[in-house]
């Protein structure tokens, strides 16, 4: 697998695009969760689906690393999506680039609430990637800008936390968040499938985040 230099791929500057402050409607300033110390994290998940119209990618594992804590609340990191396929025939990243069934996604992440609600969220702002598949040689493309949220549970002190990307009844569980202006953000999963504009949710089972140091989450 090819390693990249996370310094070259993402710039800080893009979280400003998902917390930025409307100009129409000043709102109270709000209190993100944050963890009670700084720490690095990984993370780990067994089979993972990126649903579009006409198009499932596959994937039976994968892992997120190269973490770069900012913040007890902000971070950035490489997903690794392992043994990737659709319609049974295999897909790579071709942007950033790797190696066949391997797809990395390059990201930014952020502990967020929902809106009025003290349920902790773990925000992805996903990097564009590229994904190149055998199956009709169909080209995903995700785009710049596109926004996945998890739920993240903990009990106490701990350096094991639950992570849950669920997609019930076809929509992504968890469509919007409350960012430090007050202001309720929503998220998209934003695809081109072949050249066509459509809109994606994405699937993580048995994802488990692992991070450095224990720690709790707090509001």
């Amino acid at each position: 697998m090819k390693r990249l230099s996370l310094a070259a791929v993402l710039a800080c500057a893009a979280l400003s695009i998902v917390l930025s402050v409307a100009v129409a409607s000043p709102a109270s300033a709000a209190v993100l969760p944050e963890f009670t110390v700084e720490t690095n994290l990984t993370a780990t998940f067994g089979t993972s689906k990126l649903n579009t119209s006409g198009a499932e990618i596959k994937s039976t594992e994968g892992v997120f690393n190269d973490s770069e804590v900012e913040s007890k609340k902000l971070g950035k990191g490489l997903i690794w999506f392992k043994l990737s396929s659709l319609g049974g025939k295999e897909c790579h990243s071709t942007s950033p680039s790797d190696t066949e069934g391997n797809i990395l996604v390059p990201v930014i992440w952020h502990l967020v609430h929902p809106k009025g609600s003290t349920i902790y969220l773990i925000l992805f702002l996903v990097k564009a990637t590229t994904i190149s598949c055998k199956f009709l040689a169909t080209k995903v493309e995700v785009l710049e800008g596109s926004t996945i949220l998890g739920r993240i549970t903990g009990t106490g002190k701990t350096t094991s936390f639950k992570l849950e990307v669920n997609v019930p009844e076809g929509k992504q569980e968890f469509t919007s968040y409350e960012n430090d202006a007050g202001e309720t953000i929503s998220t998209e999963l934003k695809l081109k499938v072949d050249g066509v504009s459509a809109k994606g949710t994405q699937e993580d089972q048995a994802a488990t985040i692992t991070t450095e140091k224990a720690t709790e989450l707090i509001n």
